[in-house]
């Protein structure tokens, strides 16, 4: 027996709450209740229960009878000294009458009107309670207060017993009815009204309960490191339904018991408004409820077979090691790991008759739960499937498949072997069912289906009905002819049954296991998955076959050929699974026997053992490449000195590419010397002694490897000779490289071993010795001193280059060089570089050469790979496309290609690159033989990653990114936008992960190219649903997600290759980065790796998930600027769509300050409200506060309470003396002197007494002020942090009272927004009076420091204030600013310039930028806040240094802003000379010279109707032009263009800024034309010809025809002419653009014949 003394505490549920809270009451004998009681009727009764223990001694204990009349006792309390209860927990006591049934019989009657109270106390403290003694709570144990009252409330019964809880009544027609109780139904706990509801009479036994509508909706038995378990419970939708009463009990089975292993009392909790309860481990924080946990954090339930229950009762029924029971069960599931055996004992008694749901293991890194697909039934496992999981919220993605459930006997059937003899063969057809071994199971209900390959996806061909059948005693059953032995029940089949339908041709067929009636098939009907228990396969890899396997095994591969043979059958080899085409393989027949199976294709693959290594130390298995196959028979075992560890690799699979791997967690550190071995588990019969141990032995043998660390003094032999024989111990070297190796299987000499390699955890292995190595030629420079070629094998590494040649050729096509690789290989990175070795790149020349090994001019570089001397070069053989592996053809305008090299291109329109360039960098793709995936002109990078342009305008960047610390379930994503263009292609784009913990190193690369933007702009990569490119964007260590706190996303124009695991972050070729933290205290130096100077990280915070459950992303929010993390804020996620900004200027809170006289006599200030132009708009609800620094506390405040704004939407407070008369007069209000705020609040005029310390709750708008020298700092702390106060200044407006008025934004809260300008009370403020547009007019970016300077104007408007201007100088292609310049306190001059001087860090290339707002929010490294007034963008890049400097005789130039064409036609910015504090000397058209060009070959039509074509013809007409002058031409420079019949003949004015400029622009444009012979235009190329010249007077000038003699002397003229041009080297890649030009030409002619060298 037993005896329950102690105490426990009191809880009682808060309504409303989601989790119940308590009070803190303590009270006697824990588990004792009172559980039952009738008062009514002769059959009065209390029954007392002790939660189901048993036998329970009562020692101590009284039950007292209060009436509640007297508020006392009204009979002599019943002591239960030496009673005890029953078996099953239970003590009746009856009162009146005795039951026969009753333990305790009292001949008191209970009373049944007015208000009573039957309560249970402890005496056994001494305490005696006697007839009429008060109501106490002092050594109470249970009480319940019954009946009514017209003020329950006021009664002490109430107060004292029940702490307040309602006095119980019964329910509806129950009322005065005899044949019903009061019994506790939901909740066990003592002194607990809610617990009871009307129900039968029970006395001495369970109550009459009845079940609550709860079910079991998904559970996640998961023990990942990442991932926590748990089990969430549905009500169906409704929300807010109380679990009172109810218990959770997970049931360990198998070899555990079948017992209770924990249960968790759902008491005290409700579920959530959409109805979910989610109860997890203690380690978790995601959960409602937490479970007790038994050795492991993370972990309450187990993994093994298991029962997951809902019951209703008292918790210690339900306490650990109980034995598994039905009682008051509401709903359960029994589940199993994917591979385990059924517990008959959970089924039987938790879901009796029905099958075991299987816990599958993931295959794609996603987190999957046992999920509810179908609502709302109960003990029903065919309900249940697989799913994403999802706690808390709907079941998304749910799929119940064979896979999902683990049958039972009879249903535990599988397709085991299936025989098809060839064609006129004797030997019968069969197909072996198999149960597993349970034997004699029925298989009433299974039918068998054959079906035909058919191009509509298959028809059935034979139908077999399996009702009379059963397995015998051994657990066979086979399906066949009378042929075949043992002899079967089918023996009326004929021999070929199976193959007599086949076109042996094209074999397609597929035998199929249904658990559905036979009528549901029909002769020829198409395959279906319903019902199907289990399908094979067979034939060709064909169209055909494919169809079936998608019909009836979707998503599974073809491993092999399964062909008629009539030595072979399809045996079920390496799983037990239903539905895995990959368990079967051929091998020898043997119906109703155990198969003969061939071992599986499995082996060690990859070894990473160094405990140093980044990428984690983990074992690597590979099974030939094949998907998804099946390891339950490979048994893995490591022998080290100290230990052995032998294990099963069950339940695991190979992933999409055929690689599965381990991390080495269990082993602690890795040893000096260990071996690994896989074993074939059927093969491997001695692999255990007697003892169970395992030994060293080769049987059943499949791979294994020996390694030994340096240093190492062990005796390998034993392994070597078992294990390895013939082979040496292989060594991981920490020192071989900088990048993390691991042991890599390779062939080497025709024989497979294991070398040192890159790590490719999961995927293919980097060997050297690799079939089909990828190198392709990525750099070439050509100054002679400084000339090289580099190879790169992407990022492999250690690639062998026997068979590779370069071979140089000339520009003819003939071999100058041709050169063996053989003996090389590429360094660590993958770089192979041949050249010359000098300053610049010592150390990075592998194969070195003399200067000038490369004609500079013009020729080829050519890569071929002879194939095992499948074929010779020789110095002077002509160009070959055999063996050709990548090309590069360059030429300038000194040289000729010859048509040889151009079919080393593989685009036949491919042009050579321009040698002018000096240095081609692989950027903008990977195609192999292409001009067009070189970027000219980039800075050499030997032996290293390629320094790649950017180009801001039409690049992608980085718009949105998720990250949390990573669950169960990779959820990180990030977006990339094109700005709304669409469909941009992301080709040779490189999205990089660095992870702060790793050394700042990259831990994931996604390639891009293949892939573009969508028609909106966006592209999603990483785990979100709709990704267009899934990928684990958080960090893992083998498949377990780990954190990593601070990291960053890049994007680079790079090949992937580039980034190998934990390289190095860096600023070449980036276009783009993000730097975050998930954890406020870490710091990580990314930023400076990445982001430009003071840019800060971003730290996501999950701010907006505590304040409403809701996921956060990083969006980019204030600009397009790249590198930029101003541009970021938190926001709601929303991936491939508008990020979830809100307004960029937020929409004012209903009013805001609009403007304030602050500085004026008494009676005269006054404050402006303003509603945004609504009118009429009311401001009940809104106050006005006035407060006065430095003690920060209001000394005026108005209620705004029936006031409304008037029509044009103003509200002026202020004194009488106001012009107009104010809205609002308030004399009484004067500013005092000294800093101050006036502010605007949304509440009651009674929260802002007079002396409230300024706060920022409430607050809608607020302006602070005060002079420069007289700080607010506290005000704008408390109101507005980090802002800087207004300044009242009268001395701008020539000493004129001013306000301070609203100009810059009309954002709330924003005092920047105020500038003094003339007062407006009532009325627009006055911003444009004082505030002229202005402009930035030229840029001086040359000379000594003291010569730069920038010049504003704002045409020509006078006196311009320049407050709120700030000038911000720009990084190169970014909105990052380098230097911020704040204007405020000047003013243009009378003529409306300013000049900025001695601007010394202007840059020479850059842009400049003037914008309004407040000085304080700019800082450089982050892009600009606020609102732009101009931004120009200039470059000296090309430019003559002649013409930036100037002489004595000539004026240096600057970048002037000019009106195209001397129109409206919009603005530019070309060279011009300098005019600081004058009008720019722009182009114009009286130094304007007419051009022409004949394009002879070109349709006008076409031309004319299309209108990309003409300012194509410009760019590159332009671009042509400036190589010549290197003046910095633009298109900008042609005006009146037009387009005139005969072929295309292109006609416009080519403006000049005077005579010099325009002889130099004419000379060009001669020059130009000369040496150019075709024109490519939109991919198509032109011939250039024409008999037309320029005229400087602007007029054509007809052509006449003369003597032979003036022909002669013109064409002489224009002979000296061109050899007086002094041709410049071109400066610009070509590939900017979408023309390109080619050789020169000599038949264009100008329209001037009075035109001379000297421009006379």
């Amino acid at each position: 027996m037993e005896s329950l003394h102690g105490y426990v505490r009191l809880w009682v549920i808060v309504v409303g709450a989601s989790t119940a809270f308590w009070p803190d009451v303590v009270i006697g004998i824990e588990g004792i209740v009172i559980n039952e009681f009738q008062v009514q009727g002769p059959s009065q009764y209390v029954e007392l229960y002790d939660g189901g223990v048993g036998s329970t001694l009562l020692d101590g204990l009284a039950l007292v009878l209060y009436s509640g009349a007297s508020e006392a006792v009204y009979s002599q309390p019943l002591v239960l000294d030496s009673i005890q209860t029953s078996q099953t927990g239970y003590c009746l006591i009856s009162f009146g009458p005795p039951l026969p049934s009753a333990d305790v019989n009292s001949s008191t009657v209970l009373l049944s009107a007015g208000l009573n109270a039957i309560a249970l106390y402890d005496q056994s403290g001494g305490r005696i309670i006697q007839a009429g003694s008060a109501v106490t709570d002092v050594d109470l144990v249970d009480a319940v207060v019954y009946g009514n009252s017209t003020n329950p409330q006021d009664s002490r019964l109430v107060s004292v017993l029940s702490q307040g809880q309602y006095p119980l009544q019964k329910s509806g027609p129950s009322i005065g009815n005899q044949d019903t109780s009061l019994g506790r139904c939901r909740g066990w706990r003592q002194v607990m009204h809610s617990s009871f509801r009307t129900g039968n009479l029970t006395p001495g036994s369970d109550n009459d309960c009845v079940l609550p509508s709860l079910v079991l909706n998904e559970l996640n038995p998961t023990t990942s490191e990442s991932g926590a378990q748990f089990i969430e419970i549905f009500d169906g939708g409704l929300g807010f339904q109380t679990t009172d009463g109810i218990m959770l009990v997970a049931y360990a089975g198998n070899r555990l018991g079948d017992s209770v292993h924990v249960s968790v009392d759902l008491t005290g909790y409700v579920t959530d408004e959409n109805g979910f309860l989610v109860v997890t481990a203690n380690d978790t924080n995601f959960g409602d409820v937490t479970s007790p946990t038994l050795n492991r954090p993370k972990v309450f339930i187990p993994r093994k077979a298991t029962g997951i229950a809902l019951h209703l009762g008292a918790p210690k029924r339900f306490a650990q090691g109980k034995p598994i029971t039905d009682y008051h069960l509401i709903d359960a599931i029994v589940y199993q790991l994917d591979g385990g055996t059924v517990d008959h004992a959970l089924l039987d008694v938790l879901t009796p008759g029905q099958d075991t749901v299987v816990d599958q293991d993931s295959t794609d890194d996603q987190d999957y739960s046992i999920s509810r697909c179908y609502c709302c039934s109960t003990r029903n496992v065919s309900a249940f499937g697989r799913a994403p999981i999802s706690p808390g919220a709907i079941n998304r993605m749910c799929s119940i498949g064979n896979r999902t459930i683990l049958e039972t006997p009879p249903n535990a059937v599988r397709i085991n072997e299936v025989h098809i003899g060839t064609s006129g063969s004797t030997d019968g057809d069969f197909v072996e069912i198999y149960d597993e071994g349970y034997g004699l199971t029925a298989l009433a209900g299974k039918v068998l289906v054959v079906f035909i390959g058919t191009e509509e996806g298959g028809r059935s061909h034979r139908i077999v009905d399996l009702l009379r059948s059963a397995t015998n005693s051994e657990g066979y059953l086979v399906i066949a002819p009378s042929s075949v032995s043992p002899a079967s029940d089918f023996g009326n089949l004929n021999a070929d049954w199976l193959r007599d339908g086949l076109d042996m041709q094209q074999v397609a067929g597929a035998v199929a296991l249904y658990k559905r009636p036979v009528a549901g098939f029909t002769p020829g009907s198409g395959p279906t998955m319903d019902g199907l228990l289990d399908a094979v396969v067979f034939g060709n890899k064909s169209t055909l076959t494919l169809g079936l396997l998608d019909r009836l095994l979707p998503g599974q591969a073809i491993a092999q050929n399964f062909l008629p043979d009539t030595g072979s059958s399809i045996l079920r080899c390496y799983s037990l699974h239903p539905l895995d085409q990959a368990a079967f393989a051929a091998g020898s027949p043997s119906p109703v026997a155990a198969n003969t199976c061939p071992p599986p294709p499995c082996y060690l693959n990859e070894l990473n053992s160094l405990s140093s290594s980044s990428s984690g130390v983990f074992v690597e298995f590979a099974c030939a490449g094949l998907p998804y196959f099946p390891l339950d028979t490979v048994i893995a075992v490591m022998w080290n000195s100290d230990v052995i560890i032998a294990g099963p690799l069950a339940r695991r699979r190979t992933n999409k590419d055929g690689f599965a791997s381990s991390n080495f967690n269990r082993i602690g550190r890795v040893p000096n010397a260990f071996a690994l071995a896989l074993y074939y588990s059927p093969h491997a019969i001695d692999l255990l002694d007697e003892n169970k141990e395992v030994r060293l032995t080769s049987t059943g043998l499949l791979d294994a490897v020996v390694v030994e660390k340096e240093g190492n003094q062990e005796d390998l032999t034993d392994w070597l000779s078992v294990l390895t024989p013939g082979k040496p111990p292989v060594r991981e070297d920490e020192a071989f490289s900088h990048r993390d190796e691991s042991l890599s299987r390779c062939m080497v000499d025709g024989d497979w071993t294991f070398v040192l390699a890159h790590v490719s955890r999961d995927s293919r292995n980097h060997c050297p010795t690799r079939d089909n190595p990828d190198v392709l030629i990525n750099e070439i420079n050509l100054p002679e001193r400084e000339q090289f070629i580099e190879l790169f094998d992407l990022g492999s590494g250690f690639t062998l280059l026997d068979d590779f040649l370069v071979v140089l050729y000339s520009a003819a096509g003939n071999a100058l060089q041709v050169i063996s690789l053989a003996g090389y290989t590429t360094d660590a990175r993958g770089y192979f570089v041949l050249g010359v070795q000098d300053a610049h790149n010592i150390g990075g020349v592998y194969y070195e050469f003399a200067e000038g090994f490369i004609d500079p001019n013009s020729g080829g570089v050519a890569l071929y790979r002879t194939e095992g001397g499948s074929f010779t070069l020789l110095v002077g053989d002509m160009v070959t496309t055999q063996g050709l592996v990548d090309a590069v053809i360059y030429t300038n305008d000194q040289g000729n290609l010859g048509p040889a090299l151009y079919t080393l291109m593989s685009d036949d329109t491919s042009l050579g690159l321009d040698s002018g360039d000096l240095h081609f960098s692989r950027c903008l793709s990977g195609e192999y033989r292409s001009s067009s995936a070189f970027s000219g002109d980039r800075p050499p990078t030997v032996a290293a990653m390629n320094d790649c342009p950017v180009y801001p305008s039409r690049d992608v960047i980085i718009n949105e990114l998720n990250f949390g610390e990573p669950s169960s379930t990779p959820e990180a994503y990030a977006e990339l936008y094109d700005g709304g263009r669409g469909n941009t292609p992301l080709t040779y784009l490189t999205l990089v992960a660095f992870a702060a913990i790793d050394n700042n190193g990259a831990y994931q690369t996604v390639d891009l190219s293949g892939y573009q933007t969508n028609e909106q702009g966006y592209f999603l990569v990483g785990s979100h649903d709709s990704a267009d490119l899934v990928v684990t964007l958080e960090r893992t260590y083998g498949t377990r997600f780990e954190p990593h706190g601070a990291g960053a996303i890049a994007l680079y124009r790079s090949h992937p290759g580039v980034f190998y695991h934990a390289a190095p972050a860096t600023k070449r070729s980036l276009l783009d980065a993000v730097v975050y933290t998930l954890d406020t205290e870490e710091e990580t130096t990314l930023v400076d790796d990445l982001l430009p100077s003071g840019s800060f990280i971003i730290f996501e915070d999950e701010s907006l998930a505590e304040e409403d459950g809701t996921d956060e992303s990083i969006s980019r929010c204030f600009d397009a600027n790249r590198l930029s993390q101003s541009a970021f804020k938190l926001t709601t996620p929303t991936p491939k769509g508008p990020n979830s900004c809100g307004p960029e200027e937020p929409t004012p809170a209903g009013i805001f300050v609009s403007e304030v006289n602050v500085k004026s006599p008494p009676g005269r200030g006054f404050v402006e409200l303003f509603d945004g132009g609504q009118g009429s708009t009311s401001l009940d609800g809104y106050l006005l506060i006035f407060y006065q620094a430095p003690r920060d506390r209001s000394f005026y405040e108005v209620d705004l309470t029936g006031k409304r704004s008037g029509s044009s939407g103003y509200l002026v407070i202020g004194g009488s003396g106001v012009t107009p008369t104010p809205d609002v007069i308030a004399d009484d209000l004067s500013f005092p002197d000294g800093p101050g705020a006036v502010a605007v609040y949304r509440g009651t005029i009674d929260l802002f007494p007079l002396g409230t310390v300024a706060t920022s709750r409430s607050l809608v708008d607020v302006v602070v002020y005060g002079d420069p020298q007289d700080r607010a700092d506290g005000l704008i702390a408390k109101l507005v942090p980090g802002q800087i106060q207004a300044y009242e200044n009268s001395e701008l407006v020539n000493g004129e009272d001013v306000s301070l008025s609203r100009c810059i934004s009309q954002s709330p809260l924003n005092v920047a927004a105020f500038v003094s300008t003339l007062k407006t009370p009532g009325s627009p403020n006055n911003c444009d009076a004082l505030y002229k547009p202005v402009y930035i007019n030229e840029i001086s970016p040359h000379g000594a420091p003291s010569e730069r300077f920038i010049e504003l104007y704002n045409d020509g408007a006078g006196y311009s204030s320049l407050d709120a201007i700030v000038l911000l100088l720009l990084e190169e292609g970014f909105n990052i600013p380098y230097s911020v310049i704040p204007l405020t306190g000047n003013r243009t001059d009378s003529n409306g310039y300013y000049l900025i001087e001695n601007v010394t860090e202007l840059r020479p290339i850059g842009q400049v930028a003037l914008y309004r707002g407040d000085y304080a929010t700019f800082n450089t490294g982050r892009a600009p806040i606020g609102s732009m007034v101009d931004q120009q963008t200039y470059s000296t890049h090309g430019v003559d240094i002649a013409l930036l400097e100037g002489s004595s005789t000539v004026s240096k130039e600057t970048f002037s802003r000019c009106n195209r064409c001397q129109s409206s036609l919009g603005s530019y910015l070309p060279l011009a000379p300098a005019s600081p504090g004058y009008k720019n000397l722009c182009p114009i058209s009286a130094f304007g010279t007419q051009v022409t060009v004949t394009l002879t070959d070109a349709s006008y039509d076409a031309w004319n109707s299309d209108s990309t074509l003409k300012p194509a013809l410009e760019r590159v007409l332009a671009k042509g032009i400036n190589s010549q002058c290197r003046c910095g031409f633009t298109v900008d420079y042609f005006c009146d263009p037009k387009l005139l019949k005969g072929s295309v003949v292109y006609q416009a004015n080519m403006y000049a800024t005077g005579p010099g400029q325009s002889r130099l622009l004419t000379q060009s444009f001669q020059a130009f034309l000369m040496e150019t012979d075709k024109i490519t235009v939109d991919g198509k190329a032109y011939t250039v010809s024409g008999d037309k010249m320029a005229n400087q007077t602007g007029t054509p000038v007809y052509v006449v025809v003369l003597p032979v003699l003036f022909a002669v002397i013109v064409i002489i003229a224009l002979i000296i002419a061109a050899g007086y041009f002094v041709k410049k080297r071109k400066s610009a890649s070509r590939f900017d653009d979408d023309v390109k030009l080619e050789e020169r030409n000599h038949n264009v002619e100008f329209d001037n014949p009075s035109y001379t060298n000297d421009g006379k």
